[in-house]
C-alpha cells in the first residue's frame, strides 16, 4: 500500500506540473448547476486548508471553477486531498476538450431512473410541500440531456424530460401524487397522459471567456452558503429564467441578473380552463452582487435587488451600476439589500452569516403609530466543518435562521388603477400544464425556502467519495409562526412590534399557535457501476399545531424513497 501511495504521489507531482485547463484547445463555458459535486468539492478543499470559501453565487463555468481550483496550493495538499483536486481538474477537463480541426461538439445521453415513494400518514401529509424528498427533489423517468460546445466561446445545454404532473390528477391541489401511501414515477397508470410539459427545467446558452460569462435561459440559482436555504436567491423553485453576466477574477467578482416571473395577475386564475386566459404586465427581479475578499480571511458580498412589476419596462432598470432603491418609485418597485460573509475560523472549519434587508424604519419615521411599517429582516449563521479522509470527504455543518414575520410581504400600491390590487413582495410563481389543458400555479417565497416568521436550527453531516458513494444525515427543527405566502401586509403598532415565531395573526383569528417541526433524514447513494447507482432516503417528520392551529393537533409520517438510475 505504501508503494502504491508513493507511486501515485509521483504521478500526481508530474500531473501539477505539467498540466493546465487553459492549455491548446478548450472551451470552459459549460454551465455546472448550484448542486455540482464539483463546486462541492473546491468549497471543501479550501476549507481544508484554512481558505474563505470561493464565489457563493451559482451557478458557476467552468472558466470560474478552473480560477478556484488554480488557487489552491497543490504542494501543501495531502495526498488523500491531491486525489480530489485530481477528480475535480479531470471532470473540469474532460467538459472543455474540442480540437482545432473540430470546434464544434455535441454530446447525447439519456438518464432512465425508476423511483419509489412510500408514507405512513396519508391524512395528515397529502401535498407536495409536506414531504421532505418533494417535487423538486424527485427525479424523472426519462432525461435526455444535450450539451454542445462551439469554439472556445459557446456552450448550450437542453433536456428533454419525462415525469408525472405535480397536479394530478388535474385538480387544485397535488394529492394526486402525494397523497397515496405508496407510488412511483413510472407513468403506468389511469393517468399516464399526465405529464409534466414544463420542460426544459434547464435549457440555456452561455458565451464567455476566462474570466467572463453571460448565460441566458432556464437554470437553478443560489446565492450564499446556507444548507437550510438563501435569503437573497434561493435554488427551492423549480427553475428560474433570467439574463446573468458575470466577470470574475482572484478576489473579485461581479454579477449582475435579471429574472422575469408571471405577473401575480395570472394568479387570480389560479385554475385556468384555458391557456387563452390573459395576464397584463410583468414581474422581474432585477439584481447585481458584489463579491470581493479582505485580508486573504474573508469573503464579501453585497448584493442589491428590486422587484419590479408593471405594464412596461424601461431599460435603464438593466444598469449594473445604479442603486436601485434611488429610482424612488415605490409604486412599482420593492427594493432588497443582502449581505453575505465568509470566513476561516481555522483549518477545516469555517464560519458563515447572511443578513437581509426588506424593510426597516428610517430616522423619522413613526415607529409606534397606526403608520408604522413592521420591519423586515432576515439573518442566518453558521459553521462548516471539513476534512479529507482516506475513506472519503467528511463535513459537518450548524445552522440557525431567524426570519422576521413581515419579511418579504408588501402592501400594494395605493395608485388606484386596476394594477393597485397586487402586492410588490417577493412571492412568484411558477405554472405547470395539465393533460385537461389547464394551468396551475405553484408559489414560492423567492428567498428562504420557509419565507418570514421562522427560526429555524439544523444539523448536518455527510460522508463522500464523490465519485462513488455517499452517506448524509440532517436533524432540523423550526418554529414558523401565523405569517406565510397568504399573509396581509400590515401597519401600525402591533404589525412594527411582531416577533418571530408569532402566535396569532392580525388578518387570520384562526391561527392561534406556533408551529412546530422536527426533521429527521437519513440519505445515501451508492454507484455499484459505471453508469449505474442505487439510492435512498429516509425521514421521519413531526409537527406540532398544523398549520399554525392549536386545535388541529399534532401528526407525524415516516416517509422513504428509493431510486435506481442508468445512464447512457
Amino acid at each position: 500500500m505504501k508503494t502504491e501511495k508513493t507511486i501515485f504521489a509521483i504521478l500526481l507531482f508530474i500531473f501539477f506540473s505539467c498540466s493546465s485547463l487553459l492549455a491548446g484547445e478548450a472551451n470552459l463555458q459549460k454551465i455546472y448547476p448550484v448542486d455540482s459535486w464539483e463546486f462541492e468539492a473546491v468549497s471543501h478543499l479550501y476549507i481544508e486548508e484554512g481558505m474563505p470559501r470561493p464565489s457563493s453565487s451559482g451557478p458557476w463555468s467552468g472558466a470560474e471553477l478552473a480560477l478556484m481550483l488554480s488557487r489552491l496550493d497543490t504542494e501543501s495538499l495531502s495526498y488523500e486531498q491531491k486525489k480530489v483536486y485530481r477528480n475535480i481538474y479531470e471532470s473540469l477537463k474532460e467538459d472543455s476538450e474540442i480540437s482545432a480541426e473540430r470546434t464544434y461538439k455535441l454530446d447525447l445521453a439519456a438518464d432512465l431512473t425508476a423511483e419509489a415513494y412510500y408514507h405512513s400518514n396519508t391524512d395528515d401529509f397529502t401535498e407536495d410541500q409536506d414531504w421532505a424528498y418533494d417535487y423538486k427533489a424527485r427525479k424523472p423517468l426519462l432525461n435526455l440531456p444535450f450539451q454542445s460546445w462551439a469554439t472556445e466561446k459557446f456552450y448550450g445545454y437542453f433536456e428533454f424530460t419525462l415525469r408525472n404532473g405535480r397536479f394530478y390528477p388535474a385538480t387544485k391541489s397535488s394529492e394526486g401524487y402525494f397523497q397515496p401511501d405508496f407510488s412511483t414515477n413510472l407513468i403506468f397508470d389511469d393517468n399516464f397522459l399526465n405529464l409534466d410539459l414544463t420542460f426544459p427545467y434547464r435549457g440555456f446558452v452561455s458565451a464567455g471567456g476566462d474570466h467572463w460569462n453571460l448565460q441566458f435561459g432556464r437554470d437553478d440559482l443560489r446565492w450564499g452558503n446556507g444548507v437550510t436555504g438563501n435569503l437573497m436567491l434561493n435554488n427551492h423553485l423549480d427553475y428560474h429564467d433570467f439574463l446573468k453576466f458575470t466577470t470574475f477574477h482572484d478576489n473579485f467578482k461581479f454579477t449582475t441578473l435579471a429574472a422575469s416571473f408571471p405577473h401575480p395577475s395570472w394568479g387570480d386564475l389560479p385554475f385556468q380552463s384555458s391557456q387563452k386566459d390573459p395576464a397584463e404586465g410583468f414581474q422581474a427581479f432585477i439584481t447585481h452582487r458584489l463579491e470581493f475578499q479582505l485580508f486573504d480571511s474573508l469573503n464579501i458580498a453585497v448584493s442589491e435587488a428590486m422587484m419590479f412589476m408593471g405594464y412596461t419596462f424601461d431599460f435603464r432598470f438593466l444598469n449594473p451600476a445604479m442603486i436601485y432603491h434611488d429610482y424612488y418609485m415605490r409604486a412599482n418597485s420593492n427594493s432588497i439589500l443582502g449581505l453575505d460573509v465568509d470566513f476561516p475560523v481555522t483549518e477545516s472549519l469555517n464560519g458563515y452569516a447572511s443578513i437581509v434587508i426588506d424593510e426597516f424604519a428610517l430616522p423619522g419615521e413613526p415607529t409606534d403609530s397606526d403608520n408604522a411599517r413592521p420591519g423586515a429582516h432576515g439573518y442566518i449563521a453558521g459553521l462548516r466543518f471539513a476534512k479529507t479522509l482516506p475513506l472519503g470527504m467528511l463535513h459537518l455543518n450548524l445552522e440557525g435562521a431567524y426570519t422576521d414575520p413581515y419579511l418579504y410581504l408588501r402592501d400594494a400600491p395605493a395608485t388606484g388603477d386596476e394594477y393597485s390590487p397586487y402586492p410588490i413582495d417577493f412571492i412568484v410563481e411558477r405554472r405547470q400544464f395539465t393533460y385537461d389543458s389547464k394551468v396551475m400555479s405553484d408559489q414560492n417565497f423567492l428567498g428562504y425556502e420557509y419565507g418570514g416568521d421562522a427560526v429555524v436550527i439544523d444539523l448536518q453531516a455527510g460522508l463522500s467519495s464523490f465519485e462513488n458513494w455517499e452517506i448524509t444525515g440532517e436533524l432540523m427543527y423550526m418554529l414558523h409562526g401565523t405569517h406565510n405566502l397568504d399573509t396581509e401586509w400590515q401597519e401600525g403598532s402591533d404589525a412594527a412590534s411582531a416577533v418571530s415565531p408569532t402566535s396569532e395573526s392580525l388578518d387570520d383569528p384562526a391561527k392561534d399557535a406556533v408551529e412546530k417541526t422536527l426533521l429527521l433524514e437519513i440519505a445515501g447513494s451508492y454507484n455499484f457501476l459505471e453508469n449505474a447507482s442505487v439510492f435512498g432516503q429516509l425521514n421521519w417528520i413531526s409537527i406540532q399545531n398544523i398549520n399554525n392551529v392549536k386545535a388541529n393537533g399534532d401528526a407525524s409520517d415516516l416517509q422513504a424513497a428509493l431510486g435506481l438510475s442508468y445512464s447512457f
